[in-house]
């Protein structure tokens, strides 16, 4: 995809309907950090130089560490005692990333973790804000988002 996101991103922003473009990726396994991601999908869509209107992101180390700080409540509905991987879920690492701590707690429950399925359930809107005072990427990301829509960021 990072092939065609300068092209796609060049097309997209072309028009003068779209107030911006915003790119997200996860850090596992493809890169060491956040900022090395962003810094790849920024060259990767603007290889001229950068445009305002277009935003970078990248989820540390995966998407899923943004539903980490529901563990204690996911671990409540599923019926089983775990304690929470830690205090900073984007600090949830690649050596056990996020997604394998979520399919071992269901797997505890003896159930199956389903991210298109369970992911939406324990990451809504209204939890968002929750979430992103635990996840600096996940707050940097709807800021953007926000800002684009020419709301306020988040604080």
């Amino acid at each position: 995809m990072r092939k065609k996101l300068g092209r796609l991103v060049q097309l997209t922003l072309a028009n003068a309907d779209v107030v911006g473009v915003v790119a997200l990726t996860d850090v596992y396994p493809a890169f060491k950090d956040a900022n090395e991601a962003k810094e790849a999908l920024q060259r990767a869509a603007a290889p001229t130089g950068r445009d305002p209107k277009f935003r970078a992101h990248a989820a540390q180390f995966e998407l899923k560490a943004w539903i980490l700080p529901f563990w204690k409540e996911i671990a409540k509905t599923l019926g089983v005692d775990a304690a929470a991987p830690g205090a900073r879920p984007e600090e949830v690492n690649s050596e056990r990333p996020p997604s394998r701590r979520l399919m071992d707690l269901y797997a505890r429950a003896k159930q199956r973790y389903e991210k298109v399925v369970d992911g939406p359930k324990w990451l809504t809107a209204a939890r968002l804000e929750t979430a992103a005072g635990h996840c600096p990427q996940l707050k940097s990301f709807l800021s953007s988002l926000l800002e684009l829509a020419g709301a306020t960021p988040l604080a």
